[in-house]
C-alpha cells in the first residue's frame, strides 16, 4: 500500500467518524443533556475533523496529480 492509498483509507475512516459525530450532535437527545462546554467541544471537534478531511483531500489531489512518472 502506497502513501496515497493510506491517505485515502485515513480519509474514509475520518468521514465515517465525522458522520457519526454529526449524527450524535444533530439527532441524539443525550447531546442536549451534556454540559454546554462539552457540547461546544464536540462541535469544535467536528469542525476540526472537517478541516482535516479537507486537508487530506488536498494532499491526495496533489499527490495524484504530481506523482512521478
Amino acid at each position: 500500500m502506497n502513501h496515497i492509498d493510506r491517505m485515502l483509507d485515513e480519509r474514509s475512516e475520518l468521514v465515517i467518524k465525522v458522520n457519526a459525530l454529526q449524527a450524535f450532535i444533530a439527532g441524539n437527545p443525550i447531546f442536549n443533556e451534556l454540559p454546554v462546554i462539552e457540547q461546544d467541544r464536540m462541535v469544535t471537534q467536528r469542525y476540526i475533523m472537517h478541516l482535516y478531511i479537507d486537508l487530506l483531500t488536498q494532499r491526495i489531489e496533489y499527490a495524484t496529480t504530481h506523482a512521478p512518472a
